[in-house]
Order: C-alpha cells, then structure tokens, then sequence
C-alpha cells in the first residue's frame, strides 16, 4: 500500500524566506545597527576606535551560524559584550547585540538559555552601572527594566515562533495520517468491491454454463428432427456466449486496474465498480430468462 512520504520542514526553516538570506540580513543589521551606534557616541567618550567596529562585525558574523549553534551564539555574544566593555569602547547596550541571540536561543528550543544569558547581561549591567556611579534608583527603574523588556521580549518572540512552528507541523502530521487514513479505507472498499464482483461473477459464469450446457443439448437433438428449434438453442447459445465474455472483459479490466492509476490509465476503477456490478447482475438475470 502507499505510504505519503511528505516529510516535515526542518525546525530551523524561516517560514516563506530562504534562511541563508535571513541569515545574511540578520548579520548585516546587526552589524550595522551596533556600528551606528559606536559611531553615535551617545555619552561623547571619544572612543570610536576601529576596534570598537570589529566588535560590530563580530556581533554581526554571530548571527550567520546561529541556526546551528544557538547556545554557543549566545555564549559568545555575552562574552563579547562584557569584553566590548572592558575596552571602554562607547555604550552601545546590552540588548542591541544580545536581542537577536536571545531570540534564536529561543526559537531553537533552548528558553532556559535564554533566559539564563539574559538574567547575567541584565545582572552585570545593572550592578556595573551603579559601580560607575549612576544612582541605584535610576539603574533599577529605567535602564534595568528596559533591559529585562527587551531580553523579555526577544525570548518571548523565539519562544512564540517555534510554538507556531510546531502546531503547523502538528496539524501537518494530522493532515498525512487524515490522508493516510482515507487512502486505506478507499483501497478497503475498493477490496470489497472487488470480490463481490468476483463472487457474483462466479455465479454468472456458472450459471451461463450450465444454461449452454442445456442449450447445446437441445440443439444437438434437434439437428434434423426441428431445425427451427436447433437455430433457436445456437442462437440463445451465441446470445449468452456473448455477453460472458462482454462482462468477463469489462470484470477484468477493472480487477487488473491499480487503485492509485485507475484515473492515469483510463481503466474503469472505483466508479466504475457499481455499474459493472449492476451490468453482471443484467446479465445474471437475462441468463436466468433464457433458461
């Protein structure tokens, strides 16, 4: 029997986009996004150096191989970052770079990565704020809460895109085995079908020989004593000879007939099967009347 083979779509395959070029788009936004960012120097520390915009392309260059090592992804973005800052390159955030491997930590089934990674970039800014000096007030209510929105966010958007990801697998392996499913019933009916035919084909076949029979008998004791009545029995003979061997064809063609290839072939399948039975039983009853 047929199995569907229609496998589902790879976990890690962006929905309607070809994943190298989200990759590819990710890694050039997020480049571009910290580079403008150092270049901005928000707090005029004067220092835009170009190592501060290799630590841009580096965040960027992450996200090309974050579909295949999303834990190792956000290890070394939380890294980079701390180190970012041990070179007191100009404030650029924590989310900004951290976000996109937040979310692809979450999107491949690692939430708890996540949020561990996020708890520590949270953590240790928060407390290296209040180290430079910035009131404990001020960190708490307005940069940390920020930071845990955005890590929230990040990790709740992964988490959310692979639940979705996986309902439609979900419902996908439903549809297979719903398909499946009818394919078997159909081919199970098609079965029956089948040996009723056989069954009341065997009944045809019987019956019409056993009508010849008497047929061939009669004309053969009538040859030179009636004529007429010899004529009568060949031409009942023919008459049943003939339409055996119509249904005998027809039966066969559809007995031979693939249920998957009835439609490509030609031949009469499953539709056809309720027109030749009623076209057998004609013939049982037209056979039984010449009797």
């Amino acid at each position: 029997m047929p199995q569907p083979a229609a496998p589902a779509a790879p976990a890690h395959r962006a929905e309607g986009a070809d994943p190298r070029l989200v990759e590819i788009s990710l890694a050039l936004g997020i480049a571009l996004a910290v580079a403008v960012a150092i270049a901005a120097d928000l707090e005029n520390t004067g220092a835009a150096r170009p190592g501060a915009y290799l630590f841009a392309i580096g965040f960027g260059a992450l996200m090309l191989v974050r579909r295949r090592a999303p834990r190792v992804v956000l290890i070394l973005t939380i890294v980079a970052i701390f180190t970012y800052y041990v070179f007191d390159f100009p404030p650029i955030g924590i989310a900004l770079p951290a976000v996109a491997a937040l979310y692809s930590a979450a999107e491949a089934g690692h939430p708890r990565s996540a949020l561990v990674g996020g708890a520590v970039l949270t953590g240790v800014a928060a407390v290296a704020r209040i180290d430079e000096g910035l009131p404990a007030a001020y960190v708490v209510s307005y940069e940390f809460l920020t930071n845990v929105a955005l890590v929230a966010a990040a990790i709740a958007l992964g988490v959310s895109v692979r639940s979705r990801r996986e309902t439609r697998q979900h419902q996908a392996r439903l549809r297979m085995l719903s398909v499946a499913e009818q394919q078997r019933a159909a081919e199970h009916r098609i079965i029956a079908e089948r040996m009723r035919i056989a069954r009341d084909l065997h009944d045809l076949v019987g019956h019409s020989m056993s009508v010849i029979a008497v047929h061939g008998n009669v004309a053969a004791e009538a040859i030179g004593v009636d004529d007429a009545a010899a004529m009568r029995a060949v031409e009942q003979i023919r008459q049943i000879t003939g339409r055996t061997m119509r249904e005998l064809r027809a039966t066969v063609k559809v007995l031979r007939t693939p249920a998957l290839e009835e439609t490509s072939r030609g031949a009469v399948g499953l539709s056809g099967v309720p027109r030749l039975a009623h076209s057998i039983a004609s013939s049982r009853e037209l056979v039984s009347h010449s009797q």
